[in-house]
């Protein structure tokens, strides 16, 4: 969220409107969002997962959750964004990035670890020059 919060202004730039899908009730999620100056973006909550499932979004595998590179993501966000303990059905689930239009995906990263971090202009880059080549067809 916080990388999303500073870039917000590049990737509004491109026409793109910024969207969360998140597994919280809206009373626990939207203090995240006003911390990250979200707080007017479009906000699904999804407590039972179904929106992610309907994405493919799967969870990460035991031995991901306890590799370095993950536990030293989690600890540095605990440290640097106060994020607590993770209910525990939502510790491994897994998450995504789409740039859709209407009923396409035209770019897309799937985390395959909570460590991954996806270059977000990059994604919305490719998503608005591929919503070209669609549109003149």
């Amino acid at each position: 969220m916080s990388e999303v919060g500073e870039l917000r202004p590049e990737i509004e730039g491109t026409g793109t409107r910024i969207a969360f899908v998140h597994p919280e009730s809206e009373p626990l999620a939207q203090p995240w969002f006003d911390r990250y100056h979200l707080h007017d973006v479009l906000k699904v909550s999804d407590p039972s997962l179904k929106h992610y499932r309907a994405f493919g979004l799967g969870n990460m595998s035991l031995f991901t959750l306890v590799a370095p590179s993950v536990l030293a993501r989690g600890a540095g966000s605990a440290m640097s964004h106060g994020f607590g303990a993770q209910p525990a059905g939502l510790l491994r689930q897994l998450g995504g990035v789409f740039i859709l239009h209407h009923d396409r995906i035209l770019a897309e990263f799937r985390h395959q670890s909570s460590a991954d971090r996806p270059d977000y202009l990059d994604l919305v880059r490719s998503g608005r020059a591929r919503d070209v080549t669609l549109s003149g067809q």
